[in-house]
């Protein structure tokens, strides 16, 4: 499955990156809201999982965005 993953904390990102992708999916990942929105508007996604609180456009906001704009990926929300 191929996966967006918006994460601001480069270590939880990156342990997140390497354990679905050591399950077989393919990820893409940013750090930022901004990102997440051209990635996912660009790209065919199985699921988006997003940081609830990120810099710029929150996780929330990006969701919400894609939602407006036709995308229906679901999407799963990481909070602290």
């Amino acid at each position: 499955m191929k996966i967006l993953l918006l994460e601001d904390d480069a270590a939880t990102r990156d342990h997140i990156r390497r354990s679905l992708e050591q399950a077989g999916h393919v990820v893409d990942a940013c750090a930022e809201g901004r990102d997440a929105i051209f990635l996912a508007t660009g790209g065919v996604y199985g699921v988006l999982i997003v940081d609830r609180m990120v810099p710029g456009i929150d996780g929330l906001s990006v969701v919400k965005a894609l939602r407006v704009s036709g995308v229906t990926t679901p999407a799963l929300f990481l909070t602290a």
